[in-house]
């Protein structure tokens, strides 16, 4: 069991979308990125704004969204 506010508050992300993305930064099954674990991950998933910069320089083929949308929690 888990508590999405708590989650979201407790490791400063802005929203729930940024967390997963966190999440998926961090590694899983579906995407690998070299050089990235969770205190890399969690700068880059700081700010919309960070993760934008990151994702425009770095995600050319649409691996990182497919990978998203694997993990698309709702309430």
């Amino acid at each position: 069991m888990y508590n999405r506010t708590k989650f979201v508050e407790e490791y400063k992300f802005e929203d729930w979308d940024l967390f997963r993305r966190f999440c998926v930064l961090c590694g899983c099954d579906y995407f690998k990125a070299d050089g990235i674990r969770q205190g890399k991950a969690r700068k880059i998933c700081a700010t919309k704004e960070s993760f934008e910069r990151w994702y425009e320089k770095y995600d050319k083929k649409g691996e990182f969204d497919s990978s998203v949308a694997l993990f698309n929690i709702t309430n």
